[in-house]
């Protein structure tokens, strides 16, 4: 092994690398569109059912007061949930998804990459850890 190939190799993973870390970004953040769009829908559907409830029973204004409360906290917690947390994932600040996992879903979604992706992501992992593949084969599945 010398240092050209494993120089080449590198620089044959790192365009992979940065379309993956593309799709990585771009799952989590169709992730925090989706919760938007759900957290908008149960807050829609609890403020109706509070509504509802206050009008069928007109509540105290200290229940009222515990309704909003809870309203509140409910929301902040979807919020937090749906939407801040695939955005922390987006923006890398909590751990998202792997170039792995990234690869297992681009292979998904594209029958003809099939698994290959992910195997040369695992190859050239090994390579770097000191593993006993040869930049060769490393070489080899990345042409293939």
């Amino acid at each position: 092994m010398n240092d050209t190939s494993a120089h080449t190799i590198g620089s044959d993973v790192a365009p992979l690398t940065q379309r993956l870390e593309a799709v990585r970004a771009k799952y989590h953040a169709e992730e925090a569109a989706a919760g938007a769009a759900a957290l908008a829908v149960c807050v829609v559907s609890l403020a109706i059912g509070a509504v509802l409830l206050e009008y069928v029973f007109s509540y105290p204004s200290a229940v009222r007061t515990a309704f909003a409360a809870v309203f509140a906290a409910v929301s902040a917690g979807l919020a937090a949930v749906l939407v801040c947390v695939p955005l922390l994932k987006r923006f890398g600040l909590l751990r998202g998804m792997t170039l792995e996992e990234a690869s297992v879903l681009t292979g998904n979604a594209f029958p003809s990459v099939g698994d290959h992706l992910r195997n040369v992501f695992q190859l050239s992992r090994d390579a770097n850890a000191g593993a006993l593949y040869s930049q060769d084969l490393l070489g080899a599945s990345l042409r293939a």
